[in-house]
């Protein structure tokens, strides 16, 4: 009797301890935790109240965007183009700017406006799995270091609260920010994988550009940029063509020169009436000036553009993000790599933003490739590597179209370079995310289901391994160009009266 009382009591334990390690272990053995996403900018709605959620804080909508343009800034350069009266010109594009995003600022030291700010529910613990995928929401505009302290006490929640005792981090852009920080303030022991996709650490070359006020607008760089992100939809090839044969007339230099000749005479008065009341009080806008950048533009902004006023506090703020943070961000990712699992995600194929003399480096329309995959080499935009170049090179690290040498990067074998794929396009990546993250062994390009380099399919929403091929971007002639613009507009109509049979 004994004997079986001993025997069951240890059947029980090792029933319980089954019991328990169920929600761990998926099939295979292989530890699979609760994912926590996060995300970049807007990724959380943000509210005028958090304590009385009814007014969301947003990018107005596109209707109402048109109509101030249609309405105050078309008109205001109409008379600058006819007067020169630049004074005029920066009175509407500043009031109108500021009307538009006037819930978007913090205060002048950085934090939130009264109760304003983002709302992030935890979640049941009854409902958490190794495949829950959970999405951390924060007040994007904030501190990178109070955010990374309120995703301490998420992750915390679900240890607590769970029989897991680690989780999994998704992050991206801004997000990749966010989660370096609590690497650095907190360790990297409740962290099983984390996956780096289109991550800003590193910094974004404009936004280094605008806050050391190099401002530069060119026709080749805003046509480049339209046409590379008109995405999918059944204008694509008139719009295409149009802005070909805009370019082809001479007329988006004229329009775009003018409209650069008025930006360098407004861009002291809009710097200091807009961007930095509203953008320059975001502590996550800070964080991603590129680190080699960040104290030429903390003298440009604040001995310079705000030498009268008194912003100690939020440049303290900026100050001890970089000193804590951003001047170690080397050793924290190595150190994590040695005891976590590291996947990294770049994206590339578009310029960014036209804006400023960064446009024609290669990246995903937001952020430039270099910065994302953590120091990849990139050739010219419309151009790729020489021979002289690759002379001596591991061509697997090439990408077949030999604009992207992955070799200098912080983890060459860790990191995945897809093609024509934008920064926003972020549901195209979740399923590699997970299967980054959670494997018999860690994920490398050399043994995971990925290749190093794919290339997004926009028609069937597909990533797979790319084949292209180097070619330099051919001009088309006057005389193509006037062709495809024909041919487009000729179809539309058709389509058009078909539609109406």
């Amino acid at each position: 009797m004994k004997l079986t009382k001993k025997f069951i009591s240890i059947l029980i334990c090792i029933l319980m301890i089954s019991a328990l390690a169920v929600p761990v272990f998926a099939a295979g053995n292989t530890v699979k935790y609760p994912t926590i996403f996060v995300q970049g900018l807007q990724s959380s709605t943000l509210y005028t109240d958090t304590e009385n959620p009814t007014e969301s804080i947003a990018i107005p909508d596109a209707s109402t965007l048109v109509e101030l343009i249609k309405q105050e800034v078309l008109p205001a350069f109409i008379v600058y183009a006819a007067n020169k009266d630049i004074d005029k010109l920066a009175l509407t594009l500043t009031s109108v700017a500021n009307e538009a995003f006037k819930h978007w600022a913090n205060n002048p030291d950085g934090t939130p406006v009264g109760n304003s700010g983002a709302i992030n529910n935890y979640p049941d613990p009854a409902a958490l799995n190794g495949d829950s995928q959970i999405y951390f929401k924060y007040d994007w505009r904030g501190d990178p270091l109070v955010i990374a302290s309120d995703l301490n006490d998420y992750i915390n929640y679900i240890i607590d609260n769970t029989a897991y005792d680690k989780v999994a981090i998704s992050s991206h852009s801004l997000g990749g920010i966010v989660t370096l920080t609590y690497l650095s303030l907190y360790g990297y022991d409740k962290v099983a994988g984390i996956v780096f996709d289109s991550p800003a650490i590193e910094g974004v070359e404009y936004v280094g550009d605008l806050f050391c006020g190099e401002i530069e607008i060119t026709s080749e760089g805003v046509l480049t940029f339209l046409k590379g992100t008109l995405g999918e939809n059944e204008y694509k090839e008139l719009i295409s063509s149009s802005l070909d044969i805009l370019e082809m007339a001479g007329l988006s230099e004229l329009v775009i020169g003018t409209f650069d000749d008025a930006i360098d005479k407004i861009t002291p008065i809009l710097f200091k009436e807009t961007l930095l009341p509203i953008f320059g009080s975001w502590l996550s806008i800070w964080a991603m000036v590129p680190p080699e950048r960040i104290d030429e533009a903390l003298s440009y902004v604040f001995d310079d553009f705000c030498k009268d006023q008194d912003l100690s506090v939020i440049r303290g703020k900026i100050e001890e993000y970089n000193r804590v943070v951003r001047d170690n961000r080397i050793d924290t990712l190595l150190g994590y790599d040695e005891v976590g699992r590291v996947a990294v995600i770049s994206r590339y194929g578009h310029t960014c933003f036209p804006i400023t003399s960064s446009w024609n480096l290669i990246g995903d329309a937001v952020i430039e490739t270099q910065s994302t995959s953590f120091g990849a080499v990139t050739a010219p935009l419309g151009d790729y590597f020489s021979d002289e170049y690759l002379e001596g090179k591991d061509m697997k690290y090439i990408s077949p179209d030999k604009t992207i040498d992955a070799s200098s990067c912080l983890f060459p074998e860790k990191t995945w370079f897809i093609k024509e794929i934008l920064h926003e396009e972020i549901k195209y990546t979740k399923h590699m995310h997970s299967q980054l993250l959670f494997g018999d062994e860690e994920a490398t390009c050399d043994n995971s289901e990925f290749a190093r380099f794919s290339i997004f399919d926009r028609e069937t929403d597909t990533i797979s391994a790319d084949s292209s091929k180097p070619q330099k971007a051919e001009e088309p002639t006057p005389l193509q160009r006037l062709f495809n613009f024909l041919k487009a507009l000729l179809d539309k109509l058709i389509a058009f009266f078909s539609k109406d049979k």
